[in-house]
């Protein structure tokens, strides 16, 4: 029993320990992490708060004392105890509500301190830790190769937007990383073959055609409202603007699009290898009733990561006295245009791998 367990989980017991282990370590070591930064961190004690009513909402404000736990020439000692100030509204919608046990980075002016954010560190580091943990889990090799791959392609892109982000010609800085992703991901997931060869040139043959038609649209059809883009650099030209916008369609889609064609490059490699004589009709309807299990699934992931980009949106708005129509119209146009170019180019990722996949391995199942 204790193998086959073994087996199914893909690392032995002690190997689980370990890792938890190690896991645990991480965790603590960015909790207690506040030396290493160069601002005051002060860590809530204790607090005490008050409601005042105003004619639009109730006010909290909060009286907060806080302990310094690191060394900075910009504060007090470490271990001196300060009283800070902090307001928010009852609904949450402005300010921040804070608690005994945070850690908040201070600083001292002439009236006093006051709060100029949340250490959160550990908290991302807690997701990430246990993501990685899943995927060694479950993926081991696999798992590994592809948390190497995300890191990877995570610091190119962060460097590529510090050096070139508010630039005119940040699309084509976009362009080039998308084919390191594509290159990079694949063949650390799959490793160098005529599979990942074939999938490369399928991804990027769909994204070429979708990125496209996106470009034509834009120019061809009325001026944007890029007032409403969000993180849009101020000033900007129409150019910069409609540069960021199709990065921000092209990336958004890459991923998709990636994912199914492995899935349709493979069944078709599968398809030939099975039946080598298989007529194209055959092989297209073949790989339609394929398709038909994952589009659907594919279109509805789309769909939500855009819905839950212009979620937090709406409810401020609305919070605002903004009606969820006028949010939607202005804010929501590009997240729907983001989902509609998704679906897009899932569809058209399913034919043209398919063809890219027949041409691949067509007389070649030995």
């Amino acid at each position: 029993m204790k193998k086959k367990m073994t087996w199914r989980m893909g690392i032995s017991v002690p190997g689980i320990v370990i890792l938890a282990a190690i896991s645990l370590i991480l965790i603590l070591s960015i909790y207690f992490n506040y030396n290493l930064y160069p601002v005051p961190v002060g860590k809530v004690i204790s607090q005490n708060q008050q409601n005042i009513s105003t004619h639009d909402d109730t006010k909290v404000v909060q009286k907060l004392l806080v302990r310094i736990v690191n060394d900075t020439d910009k504060m007090d000692k470490k271990g001196s105890v300060i009283e800070v100030s902090n307001s928010f509204e009852k609904e949450k919608a402005y300010g921040e509500k804070y608690s005994t046990g945070d850690f908040l980075f201070v600083e001292k002016n002439k009236d006093g301190y006051i709060i100029t954010g949340q250490k959160r560190d550990y908290i991302v580091g807690f997701l990430v830790i246990i993501l990685i943990d899943f995927l060694i889990l479950c993926g081991k090799k696999q798992g590994l190769l592809t948390i190497i791959g995300v890191a990877i392609n995570a610091m190119l892109f962060a460097t590529a937007v510090k050096y070139t982000g508010s630039g005119a010609h940040f699309i084509w800085v976009v362009i080039v990383l998308m084919c390191i992703f594509t290159i990079g991901i694949l063949f650390l997931v799959n490793g160098w073959n005529r599979e990942t060869l074939a999938t490369i040139f399928a991804t990027m043959l769909t994204v070429a055609l979708v990125g496209g038609i996106c470009f034509v649209v834009i120019i061809f059809t009325p001026n944007i409202k890029y007032e409403f883009l969000d993180y849009l650099p101020e000033p900007y030209s129409l150019s910069q603007a409609n540069g960021l916008f199709l990065s921000e369609i092209l990336i958004g889609a890459l991923g998709a699009i990636m994912d199914i064609a492995v899935t349709i490059v493979a069944a078709t490699k599968e398809l030939l290898v099975r039946e080598p004589r298989v007529s194209r009709k055959g092989l297209i309807m073949s790989v339609g009733k394929i398709s038909d299990d994952i589009t659907g699934l594919m279109i509805n992931v789309v769909f939500f990561t855009n819905i839950a980009v212009i979620l937090p949106v709406a409810v401020l708005g609305m919070k605002n006295d903004f009606s969820l129509w006028t949010v939607l119209e202005n804010h929501g146009f590009f997240a729907f245009v983001r989902f509609l170019v998704g679906g897009i180019g899932i569809i058209a990722a399913i034919p043209l791998s398919a063809f890219i996949g027949e041409v691949f391995f067509k007389g070649r199942e030995k």
